[in-house]
């Protein structure tokens, strides 16, 4: 009897291994195999995508008469298409909004001057909804504190300044332009000192800006394909961005003279503004996009400290940051300047 058990016993365990070896040899278990096709199906979508962007740089390249535009747009559609059909293997469907029934078009005869790609017409990066943004910033600034005293001097002071932010953009109509707003906030370690200053020889002066947070508009545009093209980046455009607005510096003052030693330390407003380029390194499906940028900030601030006494001083910022952006939705089409 104990010797039937055991036989049954090893007859149920060599099924229960056999089972999932057999269905691997089949094409792997059904958990696997549906985790490939959402994989493959994830990849379809995005090389689906691309296609669409390559006949239409191919029609850009056509329109502005640039063969080497066009020989890189079709160079791009040939390895996309070959992608699809190995995602098509894998179980991928749907063609999303690409027509396939389009074919790659033909460069025209009559393009014999590639250089006219100067003066012909470029396609316009159109946002079609609102565009909420959030990013972070790390760079340098260095920042020259005035002491309006008899006879005035300056304490210059440098270090690290890092923050992140967020905002909306929204489209300016018929053109490849938003506008809307900012906010944001920075810590930094600036700082600097002055020892025996001409209106005060016994002191020595140390300033500190800690933080600062910024309330501003800002304005984005992308650059033509012209630029795009030239600089290797394909559908991707550099995008263009200024904005201006008010900020809050937290800053202190500290007076030491011997055992003597006194800190103003405040929040003082100001003004803010900078100037920026960024280029897009990723668009996912869902609308979903990453930018890296680099900027120039430049920041004002007015104010009066007592290290002892009143004295009126001014500040000014300059600042080089490089970060990324984040943004969300607001659909992206390119349509060509008339």
């Amino acid at each position: 009897m104990s010797f039937a058990l055991l036989r049954a016993g090893a007859a149920v365990a060599a099924l229960t291994v056999a089972l999932p070896v057999g269905a691997w040899a089949q094409g792997g278990l059904p958990s696997d195999r549906a985790s490939a096709q959402r994989t493959a199906q994830s990849g379809y979508d995005r090389t689906a995508q691309k296609i669409g962007s390559d006949i239409a740089n191919a029609k850009y390249a056509i329109r502005a008469c640039n063969y080497i535009a066009y020989e890189r747009a079709q160079t791009a559609y040939r390895n996309d298409t070959h992608q699809l059909d190995i995602y098509r293997g894998a179980g991928a469907k749907g063609f999303l909004d690409v027509d396939f029934t389009v074919k790659f078009p033909n460069y025209p005869e009559d393009c014999t001057h590639p250089e006219s790609a100067l003066y012909s017409p470029s396609p316009v990066r159109l946002v079609t909804g609102a565009q909420p943004f959030v990013g972070f910033n790390i760079g340098g600034g260095f920042q020259n504190t005035n002491f309006s005293v008899t006879p005035p001097f300056n304490v210059n002071t440098n270090g690290v300044i890092g923050g992140g932010f967020g905002g909306v953009l929204f489209p300016i109509p018929n053109t490849n332009a938003q506008l809307g707003f900012r906010v944001g906030g920075e810590g930094s370690n600036i700082s600097g000192t002055i020892v025996a200053p001409p209106a005060s020889p016994s002191f020595t002066y140390k300033v500190r800006a800690t933080s600062m947070f910024y309330e501003e508009m800002m304005v984005q545009a992308a650059s033509g394909d012209f630029v795009s093209v030239m600089l290797n980046l394909s559908d991707n455009q550099l995008i263009w961005r200024i904005s201006a607005g008010i900020a809050e510096m937290n800053t202190s003052v500290k007076g030491t003279s011997g055992m003597f030693s006194v800190t103003d330390s405040a929040v003082r407003p100001g003004v803010t503004f900078t100037v920026g380029v960024g280029v897009p390194v990723a668009v996912f499906p869902n609308g979903t996009g990453i930018d890296l940028f680099t900027q120039y900030r430049g920041t004002q601030w007015v104010g009066t400290v007592n290290i002892p006494g009143a004295v009126n001083i001014g500040s000014f910022t300059n600042e080089v940051d490089v970060g990324a952006t984040v943004h969300f939705g607001g659909g992206v089409t390119y349509t060509l300047r008339n």
